[in-house]
């Protein structure tokens, strides 16, 4: 058994006890784009990993793999940055959500 509140990190009987249990799902959500050429394009992917897993791991939850795009139109001129439209990343993450 692995001892890891990430549910990639998990076999499937794991995954499939933890959902038996109705242990509560995290879905980490920041946007990957650059935030100057000191950090790294994923630190708003990381930062709320982190807070994810630290809640999961107190409340006994999984953390899924974040979803790691957004909508801020702030950074769309600039480059390395994913970007989707608002209509489009919202059914995404509700349908994705109902499906776990």
């Amino acid at each position: 058994m692995v001892d890891s509140v990430f549910m990639a990190e998990l076999s499937w009987p794991e995954f499939e006890a933890k959902t038996k249990a109705k242990a509560p799902f995290f879905l980490p959500i920041g946007a990957t784009e650059q935030h100057g050429p000191h950090l790294p394009l994923n630190v708003d992917v990381v930062l709320p990993t982190g807070v994810a897993a630290a809640v999961a791991k107190n409340v006994g939850g999984v953390v899924a793999p974040p979803f790691p795009m957004a909508t801020n139109r702030s950074h769309a001129p600039a480059a390395a940055r994913l970007f989707r439209a608002r209509r489009a990343s919202t059914p995404i993450r509700s349908r994705w959500s109902c499906a776990m």
